[in-house]
């Protein structure tokens, strides 16, 4: 028996769809009539040689109806897109993305904007982890740091992204 819910489960896995997080060196990726923030976690649908189809899933603010978020809290967007399939609260959208767009590697999807964190957030103080706080509540802390931290815009959605993504609340695991 346990012979047979191993290869059941090993059978499983084998056609389980696999996570991959957008990389980018701008906040977002424009393709299709999309723009893609970076780290947004997507299913692989198919793959291509030089692109993959992959499928964005999330939740869908009536005030922004064209942006698909990765929580109910609509803190952390995923897509822009006029193209996004609605369900009720839910959403989803398949785009090609290139395959260097793509990893399955999390901490190298989202590097460049931990590295800015860690380096514009220890200026005045050692830091605390992500996961310390909820995202409405890093968007306050952060609000009340910002000036001295003086990142530019770029930095800013860098910064805020990586800690709602990370956050107690967030949908990444700190790795």
């Amino acid at each position: 028996m346990k012979k047979i819910i191993l290869s059941l489960s090993m059978a499983a896995s084998m056609f389980a769809s696999t996570n991959l997080f957008v990389t980018s060196d701008q906040n977002t990726l424009k393709i299709d009539g999309a723009e893609v923030y970076f780290g947004s976690p997507a299913t692989l649908i198919k793959d291509r040689k030089a692109s993959k189809i992959v499928k964005f899933e999330g939740f869908i603010d009536a005030a922004h109806p064209d942006v698909l978020f990765a929580t109910k809290n609509y803190k952390l967007p995923l897509v822009r897109s006029k193209n996004i399939v609605k369900n009720g609260e839910k959403g989803s959208i398949e785009l090609e993305l290139s395959s260097s767009n793509l990893t399955n590697d999390q901490a190298m999807a989202w590097e460049d904007s931990g590295d800015i964190f860690y380096d514009k957030c220890t200026k005045c103080h050692g830091t605390h982890a992500p996961k310390e706080f909820d995202m409405l509540s890093w968007e306050g802390l952060y609000g009340s740091m910002k000036d001295r931290a003086q990142p530019t815009d770029n930095q800013e959605m860098q910064i805020l992204r990586y800690l709602y993504a990370h956050s107690n609340d967030g949908i990444l695991d700190e790795k």
